[in-house]
C-alpha cells in the first residue's frame, strides 16, 4: 500500500535539517539528500498528497478520475465528521482492502463497515 506521505514534502525545511547520505552510484562515491519519510497529520495535507497520486494513478487509468474524485469525497466527509485520524484510518483501511479486492472495494462507492 502507497504512504500518502510519499506524495508531500515539508514546506518549512531548512537547510540544517537537510538529511544527507552517501551512495555508490557506478564506481563513485556522491552525496545525495536522504528522503524523510513525512506523516499525514492534516485533511489538507492528505488531500494534497492524494491529487498528486490521482494526477499519476490517472495517466494509467483515465476512467477511474471521477469515481476517485469520489472517494476524496468521502474521505474529506469522515474527517469532517470524525476527525482527521479517523479520515486517515478509513483510507488506509479502504485501500487495504481494494489491494485484497478492488472489484470489492470501487474507489466512489464507501466501505458500509469503515464508514459507520
Amino acid at each position: 500500500m502507497l504512504n500518502w506521505g510519499a506524495f508531500t514534502f515539508p514546506k518549512n525545511q531548512s537547510a540544517a535539517e537537510t538529511k544527507l547520505e552517501m551512495i555508490n552510484a557506478g564506481g563513485q562515491v556522491c552525496l545525495v539528500q536522504k528522503r524523510v519519510r513525512f506523516t499525514i497529520k492534516t485533511i489538507d495535507q492528505w488531500c494534497s498528497a492524494f491529487r498528486t497520486f490521482v494526477a499519476a494513478y490517472c495517466r494509467r487509468f483515465p476512467v477511474d478520475s471521477v469515481s476517485l474524485m469520489t472517494y476524496m469525497n468521502q474521505v474529506q466527509t469522515v474527517a469532517r465528521q470524525a476527525g482527521v485520524a479517523a479520515a486517515i484510518y478509513y483510507d488506509e483501511q479502504f485501500r487495504k482492502g481494494r489491494e485484497q479486492n478492488p472489484a470489492r472495494h470501487p474507489w466512489d462507492v464507501p466501505d458500509e463497515i469503515l464508514y459507520i
